[in-house]
């Protein structure tokens, strides 16, 4: 099973100025998946267990964002859904 991983800095050591960092580490997350073959929008993260670390750094923190997708998740995002409409 695939295990898609992206860590991102921030230059705050507060929680509320992370926002930019996690949604890039996400993003990269999702980039990840399509690059290996998979139809993976962000919705599909919607109720997935994600992995996040969180490390201090010298001058803020380093954010870790890891996902693996499970057997049932693969097969869904192995090709677009069909539109029956």
């Amino acid at each position: 099973m695939a295990t898609y991983s992206s860590t991102e800095s921030s230059s705050s050591k507060h929680p509320a100025d992370w926002g930019r960092a996690m949604a890039v580490a996400l993003t990269r997350v999702v980039a990840q998946g399509r690059a290996d073959g998979h139809y993976i929008e962000h919705d599909n993260l919607y109720g997935a267990d994600l992995h996040l670390t969180i490390a201090e750094a010298a001058h803020g923190v380093q954010i870790t964002l890891c996902w693996s997708p499970d057997e049932l998740e693969t097969t869904k995002l192995a090709k677009p859904p069909v539109d029956d409409q």
